[in-house]
């Protein structure tokens, strides 16, 4: 174990953000024209980057390839958001090519080994990173000014707010149906959204929007301000809010609380009706929700939720351009209640992947009830969790993600819930179907829970904490390395009860996590492990 360092050092993800709660947000901004990126003409008539980095120095800008050539700026970002701020893009469009520029240098070395170690994928086509001879895109100041004097409002722009983990959206021209799950899909991919509220002021739709940690906000508004949900309509303006928390008493059509999903719906109408309502299949959508969005008429023609096609019969692309649209059985019907909440988990490595250890990655996002393993098809499994939202979590987390060698898939399944195996049946059936639901491992049963906050995507580093005191490094990083190399180890300096533990890959810190998480250290002590917000250096 000589060549693992085990230096005490900081460690920034055993950092916990905590937001002071504010109950008005008054005198809203006024809204400016949305930020555009115009490079300086070069190469190809192709927009180009600014001068070129010193030869054979990493620098924020990394150049992006094999990404389909319809590609979009959020798919770009989400992939950039997961280790840090994203400054800008560039897309070279029908090349399948751009360029991702990080506010921070650490952050694009993040990303750059990061994808060596474990591929990213859009659309299921893998992409490739490698370092780019532009040390930044540049931003043309004077067409920005340009559009922004150009827009139909006056005054302020938000500028003069500091950036916080809650937006105010503003939806204008609404022309179909923007439900607070649709909202919940398009910003989560930039981040673990907390809350949600909905409401209309000035006869204008608008929505606040908290994340769990600021990066994720900035990445969302960066990303998103300026597009269209749908093609023509749905238009998205988005500005940091001056609130630092929402506070959410009810959950139902206009609110939501993703980390506290008990509270009541605050009227007799059952949670997530209007939302069946618009699942229906085909016809006119018409007044969604009666009065719920003060009126707006949807006038989508068997467009929306209706079929199979998901938004495709209704509304063109917009953000939901390509395969992002919404599979229209992933919404609608799911909402407010448990359906939906089944993970169809395929291509596993059946050699290796049992159903306790689909309870322990699968948990990492969602509190897991029930896992059967399918008896004729072993690669294949039905994972029943809490509800909807907690499944969507656990499917953008993992979906993709190498385990045990092999690229796991996951989607929400069409069952209702996974049967137990029935009384007399053969021994093997118990073996591959078990029921977790009193699990005292469920990391999200207790609402308000910092686990909410603390939702990280698969890397190469754990996050361990509840190390006995006086612990042996040596012997701790022993017992990791019975699962994968231990390439680096750290206790924090200011509390040594927490550490981070880095491996060679995402997939070998996957392998561990699912068997040192409440591995007993003591006698009275059992390890506490999830992904760590950063990779280790």
């Amino acid at each position: 174990m000589d060549s693992v360092a085990t230096k005490r050092v900081n460690d920034t993800s055993a950092e916990n953000s905590h937001y002071p709660s504010s109950t008005t947000d008054s005198d809203s901004p006024q809204v400016s024209e949305p930020k555009r990126v115009r490079m300086d003409p070069s190469v190809d008539g192709q927009d180009a980057m600014s001068s070129a980095a010193p030869a054979g120095e990493l620098g924020k800008v990394l150049h992006v390839r094999n990404m389909p050539l319809d590609v979009t700026e959020p798919e770009l970002i989400a992939i950039g958001a997961k280790y840090g701020p994203v400054a800008n893009t560039l897309l070279l469009h029908n090349k399948g090519q751009g360029f991702i520029e990080m506010e921070q240098l650490d952050a694009a070395k993040n990303l750059l080994a990061a994808s060596e170690a474990n591929p990213q994928f859009i659309r299921g086509r893998r992409v490739y990173f490698q370092p780019s001879n532009h040390v930044q895109l540049k931003r043309n100041e004077q067409h920005h000014g340009g559009a922004a004097a150009s827009g139909s409002h006056s005054g302020n722009n938000d500028s003069s707010f500091e950036p916080k983990p809650v937006l105010r959206v503003e939806i204008h021209n609404v022309l179909y149906v923007v439900t607070l799950d649709v909202l919940h899909q398009i910003f989560s991919k930039f981040g673990n959204v907390l809350r949600i509220i909905t409401f209309n002021k000035n006869n204008l739709f608008q929505a606040f929007i908290q994340y769990a940690d600021l990066n994720s906000a900035k990445n969302a508004k960066s990303s998103l301000d300026g597009q269209s949900i749908y093609t023509g309509c749905c238009q998205l303006r988005i500005f940091y809010s001056r609130l630092d928390e929402l506070n959410v008493r009810f959950n139902n059509d206009k609110c939501r609380d993703y980390t506290n999903p008990n509270l009541p719906t605050g009227d007799n109408t059952p949670f997530g009706a209007a939302a069946n309502t618009a699942g229906a299949a085909g016809g006119r959508i018409g007044n969604y929700g009666g009065n719920a969005y003060g009126g707006y008429q949807a006038g989508a023609q068997q467009g929306g939720y209706g079929g199979p096609a998901g938004y495709s019969a209704g509304p063109a692309a917009g953000v939901f351009g390509g395969n992002n649209a919404v599979n229209a059985g992933a919404y609608g019907a799911a909402a407010g209640n448990n359906a939906r909440n089944i993970i169809l988990v395929s291509n596993l490595n059946d050699q290796h992947v049992t159903p306790d250890i689909l309870f322990m990655i699968i948990g990492t996002y969602a509190d897991v009830h029930r896992v059967k393993i399918l008896y004729n098809k072993k690669d294949t499994a039905l994972v029943q969790v809490t509800d909807s939202q907690q499944a969507q979590t656990a499917i953008h987390n993992l979906n993709m993600q190498t385990f045990y060698g092999k690229e796991m898939r996951l989607s929400l399944s069409k069952h209702n819930a996974v049967a137990l195996p029935r009384s007399g049946s053969e021994e093997s059936a118990f073996e591959l179907t078990k029921e977790y639901i009193n699990s005292p491992l469920h990391r999200f049963k207790v609402p308000n829970s910092k686990n909410f906050a603390n939702i990280c995507p698969p890397i190469d580093t754990l996050h361990v904490s509840n190390i006995p005191d006086n612990y042996p490094e040596a012997d701790l990083v022993a017992e990791f390395g019975k699962y994968a190399p231990v390439v680096l180890f750290r206790l924090f300096p200011n509390n040594h009860k927490m550490g981070v533990v880095k491996f060679g890959s995402t997939d070998e810190a996957m392998q561990a996590l699912v068997h040192m998480n409440n591995f007993k250290i003591g006698p009275t002590n059992y390890l506490r492990v999830s992904f760590s917000k950063v990779s280790a250096t």
